[in-house]
């Protein structure tokens, strides 16, 4: 696979050499547009494995299944006409707890926490409403240690209880014992996949968030 002739190779190259530095072995780096792989191959040194982005949820749930960590690169539209990651982000989205959003020259990173399993119902029950618009069902959060580099897979759970016309932000903070902040998330639900204002009235929607 190639890319156009007049596409800045140099923006793919940069991001590869700084990503080999940035990640782990468990970790897997999907590329969309296939065009990115040869480029990207040539300058990564690290110790993830690479794929071009699966194109169906059987391939992505496959790839998630094998790994810790999952950066999915996006390339603009002048970088190739492959779709691939038309389906991948939505359904990472979905299922994978997104933990960071950077742009790197014209390409977009974004990093997932995975899980073999994620959680589809609350293990624990809040009950907090929101100004009267939005509760807070509950929580999962597996019960385990973590450590630096993890990704902390956190499942909020939320229902519509009246009118919300406008678009919320969820935040998530991570104190230490003496309440300093370590680690925070700041987006919409689902990754911006499930804005606020089209939730239906008594749907449990599944919102989940990575803290790294």
């Amino acid at each position: 696979y190639h890319l156009p002739a007049d596409y800045p190779a140099e923006y793919i190259a940069r991001l590869a050499k700084d990503l080999s530095g940035r990640t782990w072995l468990g970790d897997a780096i999907l590329l969309a547009p296939r065009e990115l792989a040869g480029t990207f191959a040539a300058h990564y040194s690290g110790p993830a494995q690479i794929y071009l982005a699966p194109a169906t949820e059987e391939e992505l749930a496959a790839v998630a299944g094998q790994h810790r960590r999952l950066i999915l690169v996006l390339g603009d539209p002048s970088a190739g006409a492959g779709q691939e990651g038309d389906q991948a982000q939505p359904w990472l989205n979905q299922h994978g707890f997104l933990a960071a959003h950077e742009w790197a020259d014209s390409l977009q990173v974004l990093t997932y926490g995975a899980s073999p399993s994620p959680a589809t119902t609350p293990a624990v029950e809040v009950q907090a409403t929101l100004g009267d618009r939005i509760t807070l069902v509950g929580y999962d959060l597996p019960a385990t240690t973590w450590g630096a580099g993890d990704i902390m897979p956190l499942t909020l759970f939320w229902q519509r209880v009246g009118p919300a016309s406008e678009d919320y932000r969820v935040f998530v903070h991570l104190l230490d014992g003496s309440g300093q902040l370590v680690a925070q998330t700041d987006s919409a639900p689902g990754g911006g996949s499930r804005p606020t204002s089209t939730w239906p009235d008594g749907e449990l929607v599944v919102d989940r968030h990575g803290l790294s």
